[in-house]
């Protein structure tokens, strides 16, 4: 990794010195000047490869650099620089452009007071401006604003776009506070900004809802109803947000005429409907309803709806829904196997004759039946005998 980082630096030295006729890159030029420097310190203490050292003395690289030369190379950027101003009419040259960096360090050097009164003298001759950094970087963000309306449509990035969006924002609120120059509100305003998002939302708001309520009335008409459980995702989501803002009294009843006229319910047990489904599963499984309480929720929910039925707190509907998969209402006990068959046996023989009854006979039989493939007929003549037992 380490060699490959150093071909690619090597190649761009090898285009630097094609382009300025020398391998004199300023440390001003970031990482890549850096680089150059690091190959001479290593060189001078001995940490360089005879094959890199080689390479480099292949395209004359100079291991010294004299004074002169580095006066030289600025005198090159200098007159870069003017060639730039004669084409743009300013020396604000973008750090992304190749010597954009060497135009923000003079920048840098002059703040600090360390850039000498001669090439003070130079730069301000051709018009250099010291403090352009803010005022650039606006420009810039604007040109990236412009990018994004023609791409969009509209000014309005959100903030999640990073740095663009956060730009965006701070330029309303310091529009909100008076702190915005007429020039770049003017220049906003140019392209159509917008500087309260408030409207916008609001449109934004209306298409968005105008979409999920289609979705809904394609669910409606695919299930045949607008119970949409909330694993569905967005739309689920949707449906249950409208119920709450009904709840609330925050439902406008334009909304709220809409969602009605597709048979929309206010009130609905999606818990419910969930168990149910659930319920469903577990017959296709093992041909009953009948769940025991260890299966755990389930059972519980089961056993609940047994009980609102006699208590008469279940809707016609969810009766229906029930009984159409071959719910039972009333689940027979069965009793402890041992417990069970010495009773039947207590209850079974005749007084006079002392002869097993038809329900002992019933319990012996499924007292043979000890295998765990026949347990469920053996529990089923059990309950039949209890049945003769107790007369049902």
């Amino acid at each position: 990794m380490q060699q490959q980082t150093w071909q690619t630096r090597f190649n761009e030295l090898v285009a630097y010195k094609e382009k300025n006729d020398n391998c004199n890159v300023p440390q001003s030029d970031g990482a890549f000047g850096r680089w150059v420097r690091d190959q001479r310190f290593k060189y001078k203490k001995g940490k360089l490869s005879q094959e890199r050292a080689a390479q480099l003395e292949g395209i004359r690289f100079a291991w010294v650099i004299r004074q002169h030369q580095t006066s030289v190379d600025w005198q090159t950027r200098f007159n870069t620089l003017v060639a730039y101003k004669e084409k743009n009419g300013n020396c604000n040259v973008p750090q992304k452009r190749d010597f954009g960096r060497w135009v923000h360090n003079q920048r840098q050097l002059y703040t600090k007071g360390k850039l000498s009164q001669e090439r003070t003298a130079q730069l301000e001759c051709i018009g250099f401006e010291w403090a352009v950094e803010v005022q650039q970087h606006w420009e810039e963000r604007f040109t990236e604003l412009v990018s994004y309306k023609e791409k969009n449509g509209n000014c309005n990035v959100p903030k999640r776009e990073g740095a663009l969006g956060i730009w965006v924002s701070n330029q309303r609120s310091m529009y909100k506070k008076g702190k915005l120059s007429q020039e770049r509100t003017t220049q906003l305003e140019g392209i159509n900004f917008n500087w309260s998002m408030r409207e916008h939302s609001s449109e934004s708001n209306a298409k968005q809802w105008g979409k999920q309520y289609v979705e809904l009335v394609d669910y409606n008409k695919k299930n045949g109803n607008c119970r949409v459980p909330r694993k569905h995702g967005a739309l689920g989501n949707w449906v249950d947000n409208q119920r709450s803002k009904y709840k609330k009294g925050k439902l406008s009843q334009e909304r709220i005429a809409q969602l009605e006229s597709i048979g929309f319910e206010w009130l609905v047990l999606q818990h419910w409907e969930e168990r149910f489904n659930v319920l469903v599963a577990y017959k296709e499984k093992n041909g009953n309803c009948k769940v025991p309480k260890r299966e755990g929720a389930l059972g519980i929910w089961v056993q609940n709806q047994r009980s609102k039925y006699r208590k008469g707190e279940l809707t016609q509907e969810q009766i229906s829904q029930l009984e159409g998969i071959g719910f039972k209402w009333r689940m027979k006990h069965i009793p402890d196997r041992n417990k069970s068959e010495r009773t039947l046996l207590d209850s079974c023989v005749h007084e006079s004759s002392n002869e097993p009854c038809d329900a002992f006979e019933m319990t012996r039989v499924a007292g043979n039946n000890n295998s765990r493939d026949d347990s469920t007929e053996r529990e089923s003549l059990i309950v039949q005998a209890w049945n003769i037992v107790i007369g049902v």
